[in-house]
């Protein structure tokens, strides 16, 4: 086995905390019919392996060995050599993993190959809060109700995450605004202006937050609700047989009132 090595080779590989991380390692032999002999990789700043895999017993009916230190890695670990490239997969992924790792790679005649993989370990956002300019939290996926024509600055707050996500507003596909603003204890936030007008019933916003591509953004809706104006209501009233008044009474004011009082003023004149 030769002791000379090749240059090492840099590369990186991102995972989300709880899923699967896979860390790189080229087996190709340098020299043609060339084989693998060891594997080992090391975590940065330590000079101890954290996993080798040994293929030198390895025959057609058994693989080589594989060893790994337990208290290395926050979850459990295996080498995939026959992959192309061969993967460090680690299970269940943590904050903890994240990091420098060296993979070693030992042929037969072919120099020894050091490779460099820097693993990011992704933290989702935890959260998203819709409050509005006078800080009004959204509740049941609305908020309101406002005045037709009101101006309304409604902000979404993402919370937690790393690296700090990207906010954005949207409406169905269309991109409304992606100006996002750090504000320091992992909160993010995107102030987005909306005019209230009829057509703005019914419609949804749509606030995601995202720090990765390798799953969906953190994402929650909200719609706004007018607020309803009624004109006074005209009810003609004619009098009983033994009375030959006419006249007009106006009514005004929110739905359930005017229920109130048209069902009273009914009634009070039914006895005439």
């Amino acid at each position: 086995m030769f002791c000379l090595s090749v240059a090492v080779v840099v590369s990186g590989s991102d995972a989300v905390e709880g899923k699967s991380a896979r860390l790189p390692c080229d087996l190709t032999p340098p020299l043609s019919g060339d084989q693998v002999w060891l594997v080992i990789w090391y975590r940065e700043g330590s000079s101890q392996p954290c996993y080798s895999y040994d293929a030198r017993s390895r025959t057609d009916n058994k693989s080589g060995t594989h060893w790994s230190d337990e208290k290395a890695f926050g979850g459990q670990v295996t080498f995939r050599e026959n992959e192309n490239p061969a993967h460090l997969v680690i299970e269940n992924v943590r904050e903890s993993d994240a990091g420098a790792y060296r993979c070693r790679v030992d042929f037969a005649r072919s120099p020894t190959r050091n490779a460099r993989v820097n693993l990011t370990v992704i933290i989702p956002p935890e959260s998203l809060q819709i409050v509005d300019h006078n800080g009004t939290e959204m509740r049941g996926g609305v908020l309101g109700p406002y005045e037709e024509g009101a101006s309304v600055n409604v902000t979404c707050i993402s919370y937690g995450g790393y690296p700090a996500p990207r906010v954005t507003w949207w409406q169905e596909n269309a991109l409304l605004d992606d100006t996002s603003e750090r504000l320091g204890d992992g909160r993010v936030r995107n102030t987005m202006n909306v005019v209230i007008e009829r057509r703005t019933m019914g419609a949804v916003y749509t606030c995601q937050a995202a720090n990765n591509n390798l799953e969906s953004p953190v994402s929650t809706e909200v719609s706004f609700d007018l607020a309803r104006k009624y004109r006074p209501a005209t009810l003609p009233v004619q009098g009983s047989s033994s009375s030959s008044g006419r006249g007009c009474v106006h009514l005004s004011g929110e739905t359930s009132s005017l229920n109130t009082a048209l069902s009273d003023f009914l009634h009070v004149f039914s006895e005439f």
